[in-house]
């Protein structure tokens, strides 16, 4: 492990001391090729070819200036005529405009009187009268039409005007064209002209350049191959002496890296019988691990295949469920329908009994009354009746007892008395009444039945949504067990 560390500071030392003397190699031929980059651009400077080629371009450059000049007068000439016709136009499109404006506006004024006269025409009842302003009307609204047709035909001559106008306008600028292309043409030749004479100055100023060229250029290569000798013969030397240095240096990393090299694979192959015998207690653990899955995998199928078959069971009973409730929904819909239905009959017909009674008992009364003043009237009439014969029987007693008898009468004197009763309540007829109430005590016994079958319905739809919240709401359902079971009561 010392050795190790003691290497490493070495190899990096000869690394660094390689990169430099590469570096500095690097940097001396730089230096070389910027000297002779910079003796062939002042060779090149001192040469004909380069000011030749700028008296050119200035002279170039003055001919397109001119033939821009003269297609820049043509192009302004055409220019100006063309802002000069717009501006006409312009202004005769203004006075057309104000005359069709002047023209809508007497338009107008003239409707307006031809309206008025219609409406005079209206309150007119003289024929005379009404056969003047007919005629009247018949002028203004001759004049309205000749006012527009005068309109329309300068509207038309204006439009012919534009036509022959358009046409003029065509054949000026086709001969505005015409010139253009001719002074391009000219323009055209010229150029070509100075650029046929220009390029020949450049060639026979660059043939002159490339014989002086040549003629340093055999002086300057005999120089450059003497150079380019001496510095492969160094170039050599320097080779040869680093190749000596790289056999030594390759020597003694040789050594060192070999006894590197087997300290390093005794290490690795101790690493290697170590992670062998962890791989086989691997190995031994995925195994068990591999059956342990395997058995949780078939446990795990065989309640999935439970939970599928008691989910489906659960979803029957659900929707039976369901059925049912929407049955006993709808039953529960009829019967209270039903009820309504009924409700209303009895609040009808106890709204009918009531009124009867009520009437009734108002008749039973007023015959009351009338059969008590019937009774009272009789009974009066009978007891002054009677006073009057127990007034004659008694005298008649009296008779018998003193003149037939000759014995003293003493037998009681008999008083007036209500002998017919007293003004108690005489008993009534309850027939009607009786049945009356007989009926709607029937109608109480039929809604007090029904009504126990609604509340017996309702109780059924308590439990049956009961169950269902209790199986919707369930948590073991969510996570695919098996569900609640409710048996049924």
């Amino acid at each position: 492990m010392d050795e190790d560390l003691s290497a490493k500071p070495a190899r990096d030392r000869r690394i660094l001391a390689r990169r430099k003397r590469v570096e500095q190699r690097r940097a001396a031929l730089r230096a070389g090729r910027q000297e002779e980059d910079t003796k062939a651009r002042a060779d090149l400077d001192l040469h004909e070819g380069k000011p030749q080629l700028n008296d050119t371009s200035q002279r170039l450059e003055r001919v397109h200036w001119l033939a821009s000049q003269d297609v820049s007068g043509i192009r302004l000439q055409c220019d100006t005529k063309l802002s000069q016709r717009n501006l006409h136009e312009d202004s005769r499109r203004q006075a057309l405009l104000q005359k069709l404006q002047d023209e809508l506006d007497e338009s107008l004024q003239k409707n307006a009187e031809v309206a008025e006269g219609w409406k005079r025409i209206k309150q007119l009842s003289v024929p005379h009268e009404l056969q003047q302003q007919i005629t009247q009307q018949q002028e203004g609204c001759t004049d309205i039409i000749k006012s527009k047709l005068h309109m329309i035909e300068t509207i038309r001559a204006e439009l012919r005007r534009k036509d022959d106008e358009y046409v003029r306008c065509l054949r000026r600028q086709a001969e505005d064209n015409e010139l253009l292309l001719t002074s391009l043409n000219n323009q055209l030749g010229e150029i070509k002209r100075a650029h046929k004479g220009e390029l020949l100055s450049i060639e026979s100023a660059f043939i002159q350049e490339r014989k002086l060229l040549l003629a340093n250029g055999k002086d300057e290569l005999a120089k450059q191959r003497e150079r380019h000798s001496n510095f492969e013969t160094l170039f050599v030397e320097k080779y040869v002496k680093l190749a000596q240095d790289y056999q030594q240096q390759l020597e003694s990393m040789r050594s060192a890296d070999g006894e590197e090299f087997n300290i390093l694979k005794m290490r690795l192959e101790t690493d290697l019988q170590a992670l062998e015998q962890h791989l086989e207690s691997m190995r031994a653990v995925y195994q068990l691990n591999q059956e342990k899955l395997d058995y949780n995998c078939s446990v795990l199928s065989e309640r999935e295949n439970e939970n599928s078959s008691t989910i489906s069971q659960q979803k029957r009973r659900l929707s039976s469920f369901q059925s049912a409730l929407s049955a006993l929904k709808r039953r529960h819909a009829e019967v209270q329908q039903k009820l309504k239905e009924e409700n209303q009959g009895l609040s009808d017909d106890y709204r009918q009994v009531t009124t009867a009674f009520q009437d009734l008992t108002s008749k039973c009364q007023s015959f009351q009354h009338a059969h008590m003043d019937r009774v009272r009237q009789v009974k009066e009439f009978k007891d002054d009746h009677l006073s009057v014969l127990l007034a004659k029987l008694q005298q008649a007693q009296t008779v018998v007892q003193q003149q037939l008898l000759a014995k003293q009468h003493e037998g009681p004197s008999i008083a007036r008395k209500h002998m017919l009763g007293s003004d108690a309540s005489l008993p009534y007829q309850w027939t009607s009444v009786e049945i009356y109430l007989n009926k709607y005590h029937h109608l109480l016994q039929q809604r007090a039945a029904s009504s126990a079958e609604v509340h017996t319905l309702k109780n059924d739809n308590a439990k049956i949504q009961q169950l269902l919240a209790q199986y919707l709401s369930a948590s073991v359902t969510k996570h695919l067990l098996l569900p609640p079971i409710f048996l049924p009561a």
